[in-house]
């Protein structure tokens, strides 16, 4: 039997602990900051033609937004998002029961 394939080499463990990092970043997300949904365009098209209470806020730089936009969404960059909420998530709060739509590019 070859002893050398047992022997044990330090240097991997920093690549199987950051797999074990990034596998579990999803669940440590979602139970600090709650599920994201996420909504397909034609769910969106749906919900506003039966004239839900959605507000709209478009990520995406100025120029994407100017030339095509969702009508009534409001354009915003994350870092202004970020910036003005500066970590307050109680200001989100404040739609109460209102669906909040995030646009991006991707």
């Amino acid at each position: 039997m070859n002893l050398e394939l047992l022997t044990f080499e330090p240097y991997l463990l920093l690549p199987l602990a950051l797999v074990l990092i990034l596998m579990a970043l999803p669940v440590l997300s979602r139970k600090f900051y709650g599920a994201v949904t996420y909504v397909l365009p034609v769910e969106l098209a749906r919900r506003l033609d039966n004239r839900e209470d959605i507000a709209i806020l478009d990520l995406r730089p100025q120029k994407q937004f100017a030339t095509k936009h969702i009508k009534g969404s409001v354009n915003a960059s994350a870092q202004d998002v970020e910036d003005k909420l500066g970590g307050a998530t109680e200001a989100l709060g404040q739609l109460g029961e209102q669906a909040l739509v995030l646009v991006c590019a991707s």
